[in-house]
């Protein structure tokens, strides 16, 4: 049993290879270390694309036949590619996320390493004493840290390659000073301390530069959230009314006393709901892009607030929209 397994894990994983770009494997990889893995198994990836072409294939030969079957093949790798691209950016999403969070912890762990040397303990000792669980992924990877210079790794090698293990200024700033200053032999404690100290010093500055900016935040947010839902939902329910007059006025008169264009008026209510749906989540998007970028400092950190500010607008929408159709249908029921 577990040979079969192996050779399934095996053939998929190599499945997942083949179908992804080069390109993508690398990035794939650097987000991986960023996530806190070593890497991630392309096995995922080779189960995904079989399922998905296996999907557009039947479904293609079923409605469309010998014809369908081509267009399932080349629909399914082009969905595949569009799946794919979609996880890759919620694992940069997650990553993102990591990063942050250990960047916000650096201070506290800077201030307790500090303590640690000033006390007279080895840079491994301090280093050790100095996590908790407090810290989040910072402890991981410190952990991880402890142990590898304790396995022989060179002390200054491994502080230079987890600082450039992320995509961050900062840690690999901090990490080339704190190597600097141990290849140096000064008052490291001291360094560190001040360190935290900066640190602390720049969050504190990015807090209150979002705290500036607040009233802008809460006027955009009214706007993408509920103004914009609202009016779209104004128009459908104006346009249906207007439908309804016109039609009771072409009912009564004489075609040849109106307009041509007049007579040929013709809406498609389902197609402009739509439409007011697109439009709802791109000025939803744009507004939350806006803001992740104000408060999270860079639009990667954004997703998450793009993606809720869209969902909670289509709602705000639908219910507007319902809201309104009642109401309407209260006022004007002799139309």
């Amino acid at each position: 049993m577990a040979t079969h397994k192996n050779k399934g894990e095996f053939f998929f994983r190599k499945i997942g290879l083949f179908f992804t770009p080069r390109w993508t494997k690398n990035r794939i990889r650097r987000i991986s270390k960023r996530l806190g893995h070593e890497k991630i198994s392309f096995r995922l990836f080779g189960t995904m694309f079989l399922i998905v072409e296996a999907l557009c294939t039947l479904s293609g030969t079923y409605v469309l036949g010998i014809m369908g079957t081509i267009l399932g093949l080349v629909a399914g790798v082009i969905l595949f590619c569009i799946i794919q691209t979609g996880i890759i950016l919620l694992f940069n999403y997650l990553a993102y996320n990591r990063v942050q969070n250990i960047e916000r912890n650096l201070p506290l762990f800077l201030h307790d390493f500090a303590i640690n040397l000033r006390a007279g303990r080895e840079f491994v000792d301090a280093l050790s004493s100095s996590l908790s669980e407090e810290l989040g992924p910072l402890n991981e990877d410190l952990s991880q840290l402890v142990v590898e210079i304790k396995s022989g790794m060179m002390t200054e090698k491994a502080l230079l390659e987890y600082g450039n293990r992320y995509d961050s200024y900062t840690l690999k700033e901090i990490f080339t000073i704190i190597v600097e200053s141990y290849r140096g032999g000064g008052e490291l404690s001291d360094i560190v301390e001040k360190i935290a100290e900066n640190l602390e010093l720049v969050h504190y500055l990015k807090k209150s530069a979002v705290a500036s900016v607040s009233n802008y935040i809460i006027f955009i947010s009214i706007v993408a959230l509920v103004i914009s839902p609202l009016l779209f939902s104004l128009s459908n329910n104006l346009l249906i009314l207007i439908n309804k007059l016109i039609g009771r006025v072409l009912s009564q008169t004489s075609s040849s006393i109106m307009p041509a264009t007049v007579m040929s008026v013709n809406v498609d209510f389902d197609e402009f709901i739509l439409f007011s749906r697109i439009a709802v989540s791109v000025i939803a998007g744009s507004a939350a892009a806006i803001i992740g970028t104000i408060s999270k400092g860079s639009l990667r950190g954004s997703l998450g607030v793009i993606l809720s500010y869209i969902a909670i607008s289509n709602i705000a929408y639908q219910v507007f929209l319902l809201a309104l159709n009642w109401v309407f249908n209260v006022l004007f029921t002799t139309i």
